[in-house]
């Protein structure tokens, strides 16, 4: 099932061992490694091929046997030149220098030695497969939860940065006062961000590649990311200054009413007036935003990613 839960999520396992090929190739098969338990490469076969031959065979062969330690670390650098992020594991010293030379080092705390244990980037307190899965899961969960509060936390905070800079047209020279900036900062900004910060993972979390290495945590250099950041910020923007704009309306509308020594909407055309003005600010404002959003011993073994 883990296996299965890597291959959906874009992660392709290799096991490499320097047992019999047959023993390799039954427990590859029972593990839905490989259809046939005879498409095993021995060490000897990939010693001499060059570095173009050595990458076909290592872009088609999942499962190698009576692998040195050599062999392990040419069948490391051979996934690496095909732009491919590679986690090696491995419990014996023969192991260390793949477990070196690849981008994610991982040691069995069990039957792992203290070499391994030394040159390793993580340990693997259980020695379980699952484990590895589990923590990938955790690791996209962290992850997406990051753009989600960075995206929040943006919107909004641009949302507060154009208000004040529309409300000296509207006659507002301190939209929002400090003590108001603060309040949205702690109640609307904070507390709903820390929730984001905290959700569980998307149902999809596993089925779907890996992220670039060379996207930005922030997300900011994905195209999915900045248009939801710019349609957050116009609805958040909008929203503020629809309420700007009223207040400005009901402001003048008294200030109106007094002049003329009439109690504030008394006449009939005030009430119809300001709603027509109402909506021609709403419509103003959100019309451009929703044409914009509109369409719609283990062993060793190595786990394969796409940068």
């Amino acid at each position: 099932e883990s296996i299965m839960t890597a291959r959906e999520a874009g992660i392709r396992p290799i096991m490499i061992t320097g047992d019999h090929p047959l023993t390799a190739g039954y427990i590859a098969e029972s593990l839905t490694m490989v259809d046939d338990k005879s498409n095993v490469k021995m060490g000897r076969e990939i010693e001499n091929l060059t570095e173009e031959e050595l990458d076909r065979v290592t872009a088609e062969t999942s499962v190698y046997a009576r692998v040195a330690p050599e062999h392990k670390l040419k069948i490391v650098d051979s996934l690496q030149r095909q732009g491919n992020v590679v986690a090696m594991t491995g419990d014996g010293v023969n192991d260390a220098p793949a477990l070196k030379q690849a981008d994610i080092g991982i040691a069995m705390g069990i039957t792992g030695t203290d070499v391994t244990k030394e040159v390793a980037d993580m340990v693997l307190i259980d020695d379980n497969f699952t484990t590895i899965v589990s923590a990938i899961r955790e690791g996209r969960t962290i992850f997406d939860n990051i753009h989600k509060f960075i995206r929040y936390i943006l919107a909004s905070n641009f949302g507060e940065i154009w208000i004040m800079l529309l409300g000296p047209f509207f006659g507002i020279s301190l939209p929002l006062a400090p003590l108001q900036i603060l309040w949205l900062n702690l109640v609307t900004d904070g507390v709903p961000a820390l929730a984001l910060a905290v959700e569980p993972p998307e149902k999809d979390i596993m089925k779907r590649p890996p992220n670039p290495t060379k996207e930005h945590v922030l997300g900011l250099l994905d195209e999915r990311y900045q248009r939801a950041v710019e349609n957050d910020v116009v609805f958040n923007t909008g929203f503020l200054s629809t309420l700007l704009c009223i207040v400005c309306e009901i402001k003048n509308e008294i200030d109106i009413q007094r002049v003329v020594q009439r109690e504030p909407f008394s006449y009939v055309c005030s009430a119809g007036e300001f709603r027509a003005s109402a909506g021609r600010h709403i419509c103003a404002l959100y019309a451009g935003a929703l044409l914009h959003t509109g369409s719609g011993s283990m062993g060793s073994a190595t786990f394969v990613s796409p940068r």
